[in-house]
């Protein structure tokens, strides 16, 4: 998204963006480049600092800084080229989370000075390290110290630079410094003026913890000073804290002390007075002659954090306008007189930011106010009657009953009435990036996670409202009011879509591929990747780079899988530019975030139906290799039958051709029968020829068993060779058998003379007796 032309963008080119190329390396020496060399600089001088050890290696320490009850700092000089840094070692228990650190590491050098950061282990508890650049110009504190306090002539400079670093990392980087002030502000040049930010990590991240601000600020010489009505009861103050204390530097910068005095107009020096006054709004600006400059001083110390101004406001003062600027206390407020106390969770408070702020971040207390009719109308009657506040909305002063979203819902409203957007939820800061990271970090959980399970569309659209900008209208809202928006409009159709997309997946899993239910595991998962696509929808909803993220991770998977994970994926497309509205492609959203989640399931699906095939043809090869075991066994026991076969014919006619050339020379040709038909038939046409043929048979039938073992030929036909070979060699035994049957009957006629014979002659011996 292009960003409109800031401030900076417009100035004539005597600024730091058109300023020649020349930086610190390049400008003239200055007295401590030129002065002779010391023994500080053969020698690191005796420090009680010590620096971790891969610090030491490469640096020498030159002098120690004042410390603060955070960390230790020194200045020190790498051996090799001579560039200084400084390091900041903190104290045991002082660390940032790697996310936080992570995020830090992408911020802009142009606003936020480049900061390395680690952790330190060797001095066995874990110690955070911070090293960055030396700037020799300082801080902008050392500026006015040097300029006597004040330094009207470059306030210009300083409020551009501090409009752009602020906006930069309240927009960009979704960070609020919490601590800003002329200490913080550090110098890169002088010629054009070039500020950055410093602190940034720890500023941001430690305060959250803390319970309360005032535990680290209000013993620190000077910083009190910076802090805002709201961070004084509540550590988790939002962004507009940052331009009360730009409006307090201003001050400072234009008149060289800040605008808190007593009834003498002496500037106060007593904390608890100062505090008291920055709680009523009392600031005098008198001394702010200017009426330009009266008027951003005054935009910037609004009381109340919804009213007050920031980087847009700002940027129109810059360019010649006059923002309007909100009464000093809220409006609708009259602090004309002493406002009776309001007792709440056993506090007593003048002043409903402060109480609303109290209510935030004790919450049950809160819940028990607005669900007590007692309590409410106590709170009713202090808010119309005693603080005349005659702009709070009637219904947010009645108690509630129902469902607990609905009271949290209500205690967000009143809660935003008086602090604006800086919204705190059940005690902890909200807002959509944290949301966003939450429901991923969380995954398919989120809905037991105690925040989010309470975040009802009641809960949303409060939070929606907290966030609504009326002097911005509907088309200029912030990115967050559009992103809770998004979150309240789509959240219940995006979770329909899962449902239906989901739905249409499991039945497309019930198909079985060889018998086998390749989809059981995606069924049973998908429940839980439902959750978890709802879960990453809304954050999709809220953050549209994750999205974007989404898509970038969905083009890197394998999409020609199962048909359903491809059908799944061709409904989703590269998302638009993050929008600057409230709307949002729920079918997009859905089928992206679904299709994210289920993309190892698509895999194993995969696997599943890879392996079931697999299966299915190993099991059919197997089939296979049985039948083709069984074919080659009964061909063996085919070709066993037709080599036995032909192996006896053959045998049965080797002992024919022996009988034959045995027997035929012993048959002479003779007249009496039977010789003559066994001489006629051995001899037809000749002895020979039937030898031959004998031979011949004997042959094939030899031949067809080397065929049938050695030749891969046909069964069937090599059986009905065979058979010829057999039948030929059948007929080639013909006159052999028909000789025999010869002698045979010969045998069998003189056999049958013998019987009758001896029958007659038992007849006549039997008539003879």
């Amino acid at each position: 998204m292009a960003s409109e032309p800031t401030q900076r963008d417009q100035r004539p080119p005597t600024q730091r963006d058109q300023r020649p190329p020349t930086q610190r390396d390049q400008r003239p020496p200055t007295q401590r480049d030129q002065r002779p060399h010391t023994q500080r600089d053969h020698a690191p001088p005796r420090s009680a600092l010590r620096l971790p050890d891969y610090l030491e290696a490469e640096y020498d320490l030159i002098e120690d800084l004042d410390s603060g009850g955070e960390a230790n700092v020194a200045v020190i000089r790498r051996r090799r080229d001579g560039v200084c840094k400084v390091v900041k070692i903190y104290h045991r228990g002082i660390t940032l989370s790697q996310s936080f650190v992570d995020r830090l590491a992408t911020a802009d050098p142009a606003h936020v000075l480049p900061v390395t950061r680690s952790t330190y282990t060797g001095w066995g508890a874990p110690r955070f390290i911070e090293v960055m650049d030396f700037l020799p110009d300082g801080s902008l504190e050392t500026l006015l110290a040097r300029s006597g306090g004040r330094a009207p002539e470059l306030a210009l400079d300083i409020l551009v630079e501090m409009t752009e670093a602020l906006q930069y990392i309240h927009q960009r980087m979704g960070i609020v410094h919490r601590d800003i002030k002329p200490a913080n502000i550090l110098i890169r040049s002088r010629q054009p003026l070039d500020l950055v930010l410093a602190d940034l990590g720890i500023a941001a991240e430690l305060a959250a913890t803390r319970q309360s601000r005032r535990d680290t600020t209000g013993g620190i010489k000077g910083t009190l000073v910076y802090q805002s009505p709201e961070t004084l009861n509540t550590p988790n103050a939002g962004r507009s804290r940052d331009w009360w204390a730009v409006g307090m530097m201003m001050c400072e910068v234009l008149t060289g002390q800040h605008p808190f005095k007593d009834g003498s107009g002496r500037p106060l020096r007593d904390e608890n007075a100062i505090r008291h006054a920055i709680t009523m709004g009392d600031i005098d600006l008198s001394a702010v002659a200017d009426p330009r400059w009266n008027l951003l001083c005054r935009g910037l110390l609004v009381h109340n954090p919804v009213d007050r101004w920031s980087a847009p406001q700002i940027r129109a003062w810059l360019d010649g306008d006059s923002p309007p600027v909100a009464a000093a206390r809220p409006a609708g407020i009259r602090g004309d007189r002493p406002i009776p106390a309001f007792r709440f969770a056993r506090r007593r408070f003048t002043d409903p930011v402060q109480l609303a702020t109290h209510m935030v971040t004790n919450w049950d207390a809160a819940v028990s106010l607005f669900t007590s009719k007692q309590q409410c109308d106590a709170l009713r009657a202090w808010i119309r009657e005693d603080v005349r506040d005659t702009h709070i909305e009637t219904n947010l002063l009645t108690p509630v009953g129902g469902r607990r979203s609905q009271i949290d819902a209500r205690i967000l409203e009143f809660a935003a009435h008086y602090r604006g957007s800086d919204v705190i939820y059940r005690g902890a800061p909200i807002n959509s990036r944290d949301l966003a990271i939450r429901y991923l970090q969380a995954g398919d959980d989120w809905p037991r996670d105690p925040l989010l399970q309470s975040l009802e569309p009641d809960v949303v659209a409060a939070l929606v409202e907290t966030q609504f900008d009326e002097k911005a209208g509907p088309a200029g809202q912030s990115a967050e009011y559009y992103a809770l928006a998004r979150l309240s409009r789509y959240a219940k159709d995006v979770d329909q879509r899962i449902d239906a997309a989901a739905a249409a997946i499991v039945q497309a899993a019930t198909t079985r591929v060889a018998g086998v239910d390749v989809g059981v595991d995606v069924r049973e998962a998908i429940p839980r990747r439902i959750t978890r696509a709802k879960g990453v929808a809304r954050a999709a909803l809220l953050s549209p780079a994750c999205l974007t993220d989404l898509h970038r991770d969905l083009t890197q998977m394998d999409r020609s899988g199962p048909h359903w994970f491809a059908a799944l994926c061709a409904q989703t497309r590269p998302p638009a530019r993050h929008p600057d509205n409230a709307d949002a492609d729920a079918q997009q959203i859905a089928t992206t975030a679904l299709a994210h989640g289920v993309g190892d399931l698509a895999r194993h699906y995969q696997q599943a139906v890879a392996a079931a095939e697999a299966a299915e043809q190993e099991r059919r090869r197997e089939i296979e290799a049985a039948e083709a075991a069984a074919v080659r066994h009964r061909n063996q026991a085919i070709k066993r039958g037709l080599t036995l076969r032909a192996l006896g014919a053959a045998a049965v006619a080797v002992a024919a051709l022996i009988a034959h050339i045995m027997v035929t020379p012993k048959v002479p040709p003779t007249t009496e029968w039977p010789f003559s038909w066994v001489h006629e038939i051995l001899n037809f046409p000749s002895a020979t020829f039937q030898q031959v043929a004998l031979v011949l048979a004997i042959a094939a039938l030899v031949l067809m068993v080397v065929v049938v073992n050695f030749a891969d030929l046909d069964l069937r036909m090599m059986d009905t060779a065979t058979k010829s070979a057999i039948g030929f060699g059948g007929v080639c035994l013909l006159p052999l058998v028909l000789s025999a049957v010869c002698f045979v009957l010969l045998i069998a006629l003189g056999i049958a003379a013998v019987g009758v014979v001896i029958l007659i002659a038992i007849g006549i011996a039997g008539a003879a007796s």
